[in-house]
């Protein structure tokens, strides 16, 4: 999963402003100008780099159903107002793999919200 994919599921913060102190990182998203709202994609990413972000995992949790490894992760999606935003998620593989350094294809489920994600679904 790339950090781009990661930033469309938290797409609900774009043109959030900051207030940059001393010590603090500054905001992953650029200042809405005009305190007008992007009016497409290209507005809505310009000036965004996803590679210029910690991504900052931590696992939560980690457990094997079925010969798949599966964790609940939390990773920084970036910063917002002056504090950094974080997004928990399922991640799951082959036990087969494991420790192993192998690609293999992902899958993004991406869901209505409510704050809930099951590996199930």
């Amino acid at each position: 999963m790339t950090k781009a994919t990661l930033f469309v599921i938290a797409g609900l913060f774009v043109g959030i402003s900051s207030n940059i102190g001393v010590g603090q990182e500054r905001d992953a998203l650029p200042r809405l100008k005009g305190n007008q709202a992007p009016q497409n994609f290209e507005q809505m990413w310009a000036g965004f780099d996803p590679r210029a972000e910690p991504l900052e995992v931590e696992t939560l949790k980690e457990w094997e159903e079925e010969d798949v490894v599966l964790r609940i992760v939390r990773f920084r999606i970036g910063v917002f107002k002056d504090r950094k935003a974080k997004l928990a998620a399922i991640y799951g593989f082959p036990k087969s793999v494991s420790g192993t350094n192998k690609r293999l294809p992902g899958l993004v489920q991406i869901h209505g919200g409510g704050q809930y994600a099951d590996h199930k679904a």
